[in-house]
Parts: C-alpha cells; sequence; structure tokens
C-alpha cells in the first residue's frame, strides 16, 4: 500500500499513522495465512484477497473524497501492473481478446504469437 498511498496528495500526518496501523495489522495477517499450514492454496488465496480488501477499505475511509479518487486511481494501477507482471512471466493466462474470444496458444516453440488479424470494418 505504500506505492499506492505515495500517489495520494496532502496526506496528513494523523492519517499517516493510522494508515500504518492499518498496514502494520494487515502485514501480521498477511503473515499469518501464509505461514497456516490447514490452509490449502485456495484457501489461502481467499483471505490475502479478504485481507486486502479490508486494509484498503480501511485506508479508504480515512480519506478526504478527493485522496479517496486519487487512491483508488492508483489502487487500479497497482493491479494492473501487477496483472500484466504475472502475464509477461508467463504466470498468468492471456487476457481474452477485444472481440471476447479466447486468445490464440503460444506457440510451442517459445517464439511470439502470431499477431492479431486486423478488426474487421
Amino acid at each position: 500500500m505504500r506505492m499506492v498511498m505515495s500517489k495520494v496528495d496532502n496526506v496528513t500526518d494523523d492519517q499517516k499513522a493510522k494508515i500504518a496501523d492499518i498496514t502494520k495489522d494487515a502485514m501480521a495477517k498477511a503473515r499469518d495465512i501464509r505461514d497456516d499450514a490447514t490452509l490449502s492454496d485456495d484457501d489461502k488465496r481467499e483471505k490475502t484477497m479478504a485481507n486486502m480488501k479490508s486494509e484498503a477499505d480501511q485506508i479508504r475511509a480515512l480519506l478526504t473524497p478527493d485522496q479517496q479518487t486519487q487512491f483508488d486511481d492508483a489502487l487500479k494501477a497497482a493491479m494492473k501492473g501487477k496483472r500484466r507482471k504475472k502475464a509477461d512471466d508467463g504466470s498468468a493466462p492471456p487476457p481474452p481478446a477485444a472481440d471476447g474470444s479466447a486468445p490464440a496458444p503460444a506457440p510451442a516453440d517459445g517464439s511470439a504469437p502470431p499477431a492479431p488479424p486486423p478488426p474487421s470494418l
């Protein structure tokens, strides 16, 4: 959340202190989730997402309307960047094509997939 908060203007010292406490608690919960051997990977993912949403909701509640807009925009950009990074490293499937069709599979030789056809007019 630090990177997201760095994009928000005019954060007061009081807001910074409260956000630090929220982030510290969220990090402790994330560590507990990660270290819980009784949880399946799907359960860990679900609990981690809920923890992240809770953290964002608590922080958002502390912000002014203008700051909330900046926070929302920065959070969306950060999440989009994470998805792009996962797609780039091959750990996430490619997004569907703009027309809603499934993306073409990557060539087996590791080369780049062929360019999509131009849109029909």
